[in-house]
């Protein structure tokens, strides 16, 4: 066999390539194993999940897409349950920091865990009840059609799409 003939000349492979290959192949699975692990996840990165069990929870960005006056007409409700919502969050970090201290005293008593956890819990529970309270307050406002565009709009912005309206799954 001449050189010239030869596969390796037809085709010359020097082992940076080779490596630039191998490289590009594995970054290109890393970020699509990223991606594919966002996707399926309960909400991805950007979303707290609270977001996720309870679909009223930040239900005003929902009305973002709304025509600006209509958005303007809901505006007084939505300042006086923001800023009620404000007040209410502020306690969050101290309650934290109430379940840090339980769980790093030593010697360690449960109870104590236990009573912050649950101050904690009925915390959540108003702010809660202050969201639905808000979102029935807003509701008695709208037209039939606005309350079905705002329900639709609610399930879209949580990533709750189905495939028929008796089907719950989460599909993606």
């Amino acid at each position: 066999m001449t050189p010239s003939s030869s596969p390796r000349s037809l085709w010359p492979r020097p082992i940076w390539l080779s490596l630039a290959l191998v490289l590009s192949l594995g970054i290109n699975i890393l970020i699509l194993g990223f991606a594919m692990g966002r996707h399926t996840s309960l909400g991805g990165l950007e979303k707290p999940i609270a977001e996720h069990l309870d679909p009223t929870a930040g239900y005003f960005r929902a009305l973002r897409s709304w025509p600006q006056e209509r958005r303007d007409s809901f505006r007084p409700l939505l300042r006086e349950h923001m800023q009620g919502m404000r007040i209410h969050f502020r306690e969050v970090p101290l309650l934290h920091q109430d379940i840090h201290k339980a769980l790093t005293t030593s010697p360690f008593e449960p109870v104590v865990l236990q009573n912050a956890l649950k101050k904690l819990r009925d915390h959540i529970q108003i702010s809660q009840t202050k969201t639905h309270t808000s979102l029935i307050e807003l509701a008695k406002t709208m037209t039939d059609k606005e309350r079905h565009r705002l329900a639709n709009e609610m399930r879209s912005h949580h990533r709750m799409r189905t495939k028929h309206p008796d089907d719950r799954r989460r599909l993606h």
